[in-house]
């Protein structure tokens, strides 16, 4: 993988040992709200050998959705919030380390009731969802 997304080899040397992150990988620009298209990070897969502008064309970072282990501790049985307010924190600790944002935190989706999610799923191509419908 490191070959594929060299940048992220920092962030794996500077997350504390024993964490596990459930995230993906996206086509992102530093500084940028929203992710790029799925197909800016294409090259980085397809190809066997990366150059310079590839890498430049598809700069990429993690999207993390949850924190499932911190200092080789199982998080999983902990709610959701607890586990959420450790991933905020760990990220706001690595953004000060790292001279860009490689670790992103998905954005929290809140809704009143069923039918406000599945208005929001009906949004979700609009957004650039991954995977939307």
């Amino acid at each position: 993988m490191t070959d594929r997304f060299p940048e992220l080899a920092s962030l794996g040397v500077a997350l504390p040992d024993g964490t596990v992150i459930d995230g993906e990988i996206l086509a992102w620009e530093p500084g940028a709200a929203a992710p790029l298209p799925f197909a800016r990070l294409q090259p980085r897969i397809t190809r066997k050998s990366l150059t310079k502008k590839v890498l430049a064309d598809s700069p990429a970072a993690l999207l993390a959705y949850d924190l499932l282990e911190a200092d080789g501790r199982d998080l999983r049985t902990e709610p959701l919030h607890a586990r959420r307010a450790r991933l905020d924190a760990l990220a706001h600790e690595l953004s000060s380390t790292l001279a860009v944002d490689l670790l992103r935190v998905s954005p929290m989706v809140i809704a009143s009731d069923w039918g406000a999610l599945a208005a929001l799923r009906e949004e979700s191509r609009a957004r650039r969802c991954h995977g939307a419908a």
